[in-house]
């Protein structure tokens, strides 16, 4: 997965996009598609159809909105394993949350295995083409020039001094008491720029999260620029280009694929 994919996924942006689309698909096809058949009339809890299509609409959406702004940050995903796991996920729980309230509309009257699986095919026909188009945004072309797609910035503490710089030229960043070392590709060579920070607050900086990865309690490492994982007596180091650089235990399935 590129790092410009993987910040399209972790941004505000998409969040909102997955949040909204879902719910505004579903009341379409329910209420003005009255798509599966649908009863159209009162339901056995009283409810008109426009009323239940609203409901199964906003139902989506805050399940969505529950793990995009809620627990996504929890959860790892920098690969497409990741990142199709973590969908899988959010689809199940939408799905049965689905099930759920069409069955307090009809007073429980459709809890059998045959509406179940009726229930889960619907789910799936009616969510494949909002979810294709939520992350099938993250695909059109910026209308920037490329090689300012993936720049990145580092901030200092104060906001004052900044350090704005390729993705791929990034390798990792190191504690230095009050400030970070940052060790930047030069070339063949590597250089090393001070910046006035800490290593949690680029760690909590929402658009390095997907970037920037913690692999000891003083290093961020950009995951996309490790040579090579060393695995020796029950320890693990990180290559990048000729340096090496620790992994605590704690930080290990950071790097397992």
């Amino acid at each position: 997965m590129s790092s410009a994919y993987r910040k399209y996924l972790s941004s505000r942006r998409f969040k909102w996009i997955i949040t909204i689309i879902p719910g505004l698909f579903v009341f379409y096809i329910l209420f003005v598609f009255n798509a599966y058949q649908i009863q159209t009339g009162i339901s056995f809890s009283g409810h008109t159809l426009f009323v239940r299509a609203f409901w199964f609409g906003v139902v989506n959406s805050l399940t969505f909105a529950f793990f995009e702004f809620g627990i996504s940050r929890f959860f790892k995903r920098t690969t497409w394993l990741h990142q199709g796991t973590w969908l899988f996920i959010e689809f199940v729980v939408a799905a049965h949350m689905t099930y759920l309230l069409f069955n307090v509309f009809w007073n429980w009257t459709e809890m059998y295995w045959d509406s179940y699986f009726l229930m889960m095919r619907e789910c799936v026909a009616m969510m494949i083409t909002p979810l294709a188009v939520c992350y099938g945004i993250g695909f059109i072309p910026a209308k920037r020039k490329a090689i300012s797609e993936d720049l990145i910035s580092l901030a200092s503490e104060n906001g004052k001094d900044l350090i704005k710089l390729r993705l791929d030229d990034l390798l990792f960043v190191k504690s230095a008491g009050n400030y970070v070392e940052v060790f930047i590709k030069n070339g063949e060579e590597t250089k090393k720029q001070l910046l006035r920070n800490s290593l949690k607050s680029l760690e909590e900086d929402e658009s390095l999260k997907p970037l920037l990865v913690r692999s000891h309690r003083s290093y961020l490492v950009n995951p996309s620029n490790v040579a090579r994982v060393i695995q020796s007596k029950g320890k693990m180091e990180l290559e990048l280009k000729s340096l090496v650089i620790p992994v605590s235990s704690k930080y290990e399935s950071n790097f397992l694929e």
